[in-house]
């Protein structure tokens, strides 16, 4: 985290490195590239803390470049942070940028995959109370509201050492794919398994094998 005498810049790392599905940074070769001009975001808190966003998602215009870091003018309007208006110009380091956009023709480079598709899966293993033990495919079920499809995946919560009622009392959840990877992606090599798959982990290897059941 870098600060201000009344902002702080948060360093993104330890959440993409802690939630590497779903939470994705610019890359190095990007960052290096940005130049005046450019729009860079980056994660701002109010010192002392705004009462009631704990940190804003702001956007600036680049009009310095350094080594390190670049110096941006804020074009976003932040919603509770008074002493931090738009126009306002501040130094902020590459490590900080959480997305930006290009001012011409440059290309991003390509991403990481994102595993935005939904699934079910047992509150108890999103959660990491519990550690995924069963898996299967079943055909996607259509919801209109979603942008995103469901893959059909329902991922079960172990029910060995706790009593079965205790992971149903958790209750299930309809989230991204890479929600729950981010929790335990052993299984990321059979997403492409179909409809009708069905697999069981052996915890004495670690190792998920195809059930016939």
């Amino acid at each position: 985290m870098w600060a201000g005498a009344d902002y702080e810049i948060d360093d993104p790392r330890p959440i993409a490195a802690s939630a590497p599905y779903t939470f994705f940074l610019p890359s190095a070769v990007d960052t290096a590239a940005i130049r005046p001009g450019d729009l860079i975001k980056a994660t701002i808190r109010a010192i002392p803390p705004s009462p009631e966003w704990d940190a804003e998602r702001l956007w600036f215009t680049v009009t310095a470049a350094f080594d390190e870091s670049v110096e941006g003018r804020l074009e976003s309007e932040p919603s509770d942070m008074p002493r931090f208006p738009a126009g306002r110009t501040i130094e902020i380091p590459r490590a900080a940028i959480i997305d930006l956009i290009f001012a011409d023709e440059r290309l991003r480079t390509e991403g990481p995959k994102g595993y935005w598709d939904r699934c079910l899966v047992d509150s108890a293993a999103l959660k990491g109370l519990r550690p995924v033990d069963y898996i299967y495919r079943e055909e996607p079920e259509t919801r209109a509201d979603d942008r995103f499809p469901d893959s059909g995946w329902r991922v079960r919560a172990s029910i060995v050492d706790p009593e079965a009622s205790e992971v149903e009392d958790e209750g299930v959840e309809y989230v991204a794919l890479g929600a729950v990877l981010n929790k335990d992606d052993s299984w990321i090599d059979l997403l492409d398994a179909p409809v009708g798959s069905a697999f069981l982990r052996d915890f004495d290897t670690n190792t998920w094998v195809e059930s016939k059941e």
